[in-house]
């Protein structure tokens, strides 16, 4: 690569979660640090998602450390910035007995390690938000460790915040078009030697270096979600289900009866194929505006189209208002977000180069694991367990894929 016209100790290619995470992590150890982004702002997954801080989906170990890590982070970032931050914990509502039984043998048993979890009768659950059905409850579980931001405002704020208090560089519209280890080549013909660079954007590194994710299962995954109009008060904790235990690990690792965890999760999806087929668990988050953010579904792979499905969303909206008084309100906006997923791995960490290093297949866990990771691998750049990608403690416990038309 040509002699450079100006040096960084670190650049990161991406300005979403994860790559302004690294930058962080980076500066506050005195490193003058770069971020390139191909978009005018953060565009990506980063700003297509609830924006939840989610330690209870987090196995316990690693994982669950990394992810209240994060939490830390997040709320002193929120503090220093005065980026606003719900730290309203989360609810998960039963609506069936066995559902209630699951949730409830978590909730009873799974406490301490940072988690903070009250198991709710009907009438208590019915209380702790005005959005739970109270004909629909049968119980459910309060969590006070979850926190959530407006992802769009959030990563704008974290961008502006690292360039003026730290010092980052951020460089806007200006693509990665070679990678070594003296530093990057951008598309405006800008050379930038670097000790280091980190890739976090997932583009860029699969066009860059496409034999790195080779065998590593990696698949891509694709959401669908909405948001409604405001809701015009707060809605007390963000809203998740039973079948959020069926789609992180966290609750299938912890099942003190395994045998009565399959049966519920069988239960389910015998009676409406589609939540497996699109890979449907329903929640509930509220956005700075007070509009409520409605989702989600997981398409994998090669199941991947290029359309909105209706049926999705429907299927969404169906689960959602058999929970909780939401169908009522106008859906103001709908969109698609696509991410990488390593499976049975929690991230993809892989140096491509010497000194030059690839950081991503964190799937719908950026929010939560991204400060975690960062902090984590600026301690240690040859973390084992960074390295191994924090693989789940039972692989069998990874997500369901799905498949659609």
């Amino acid at each position: 690569m040509p002699r450079s016209n100006e040096t960084y100790d670190v650049v990161v290619v991406g300005a979403g979660i994860q790559g302004l995470a690294q930058a962080r992590a980076a500066a506050m150890r005195g490193l003058r640090v770069l971020v390139l982004e191909r978009s005018p702002r953060a565009l990506g997954a980063s700003v297509r998602n609830f924006g939840m801080i989610w330690p209870i989906g987090q196995p316990r170990g690693l994982r669950l450390e990394l992810a209240l890590q994060s939490r830390r982070i997040w709320l002193d970032f929120a503090r220093a910035a005065a980026l606003p931050l719900r730290d309203c914990g989360s609810l998960f509502v039963a609506i069936d007995n066995d559902e209630a039984e699951v949730m409830e043998d978590f909730a009873r048993n799974q406490g301490g390690d940072g988690l903070e979890l009250t198991w709710l009768d009907r009438t208590a659950c019915a209380s702790a938000s005005s959005l739970v059905r109270p004909d629909a409850v049968v119980g459910g579980m309060l969590s006070a460790t979850e926190a959530g931001v407006d992802p769009w405002q959030a990563m704008e704020a974290l961008a502006a915040w690292l360039s003026a208090e730290h010092g980052v560089d951020i460089a806007w519209n200006e693509s990665v078009v070679e990678a070594s280890e003296d530093g990057v080549a951008t598309n405006r013909g800008r050379i930038f030697s670097a000790e280091r660079v980190v890739i976090c954007e997932g583009a860029s590194a699969m066009r860059l270096f496409p034999e790195a994710f080779e065998g590593q299962d990696l698949v891509p995954c694709r959401l669908q979600m909405l948001r409604t109009m405001a809701l015009g008060l707060d809605m007390g904790p963000m809203l998740a289900t039973g079948l959020t235990l069926r789609h992180y690990p966290s609750f299938r690792i912890a099942a003190r009866d395994p045998a009565r965890f399959m049966d519920f999760d069988r239960r389910v999806a015998s009676e409406n194929a589609a939540i497996d087929r699109y890979g449907i668990h329903v929640m509930v988050a509220q956005d700075r505006e007070g509009r409520l953010v409605l989702g989600d579904s997981h398409v994998y792979d090669s199941a991947i189209t290029p359309f909105r499905s209706e049926r999705i969303d429907q299927v969404i909206l169906d689960e959602l208002d058999r929970r909780f008084l939401v169908r009522a309100l106008p859906i103001e906006e709908r969109w698609l977000g696509t991410y990488l997923v390593r499976r049975g791995h929690a991230v993809f960490v892989h140096d491509v180069l010497p000194n030059v290093r690839i950081v991503n297949g964190l799937g719908g866990n950026g929010m939560t694991l991204s400060f975690g990771i960062a902090e984590r691998m600026w301690l240690d750049w040859n973390d084992a367990d960074l390295l191994a990608g924090l693989p789940e403690a039972n692989a069998s416990s990874a997500p369901h894929e799905t498949r659609a038309t």
